[in-house]
């Protein structure tokens, strides 16, 4: 059902369930699995409060708290490593921001030991230059042949 229609039911009825039963309609059940849970609380005009609802999460996660907990660190966790820290931080000094940022400081600390070392293995990286992958073409050279 159209969430405009849902809210027309809340809004003239009090619940869906009431809208649907004044107009004959059956309603569906809907099966909350944690990843339908994690989705529900992006929703801006979705109801927390709905029992149905309520009990699922607290089937999945224990409590309503806890599973919009884990939805909001779904959307933060990042997988970090070496280089994409390194590559964050020379990100942030080409834009002109120093330091490592509030959201670099724990891989930072994490994988270099410091936010210290970590930003100067970004400045060594920045210094030294690539090499092409292996195979790869390189264009304004001669490999072994004369010219």
């Amino acid at each position: 059902m159209r969430a405009d229609v849902q809210r027309a039911c809340k809004h003239h009825f009090g619940t869906l369930a009431r809208g649907c039963a004044a107009a004959n309609v059956a309603t569906r059940q809907v099966v909350w699995t944690p990843a339908r849970i994690r989705r529900a609380f992006d929703e801006p005009s979705f109801d927390v409060a709905n029992p149905v609802f309520v009990a699922a999460c607290i089937e999945h996660f224990g409590s309503v708290t806890a599973a919009r907990t884990e939805a909001a660190r779904g959307q933060r966790q990042r997988t970090w490593s070496k280089a994409t820290v390194i590559a964050e931080l020379q990100a942030r000094m080409r834009h002109g921001l120093a330091g490592v940022g509030r959201l670099l400081r724990e891989p930072a600390v994490r994988l270099f030991g410091s936010t210290e070392a970590a930003l100067q293995a970004a400045a060594r990286a920045q210094l030294t230059p690539r090499r092409p992958p292996r195979g790869a073409r390189v264009v304004g050279s001669s490999r072994g042949g004369t010219e």
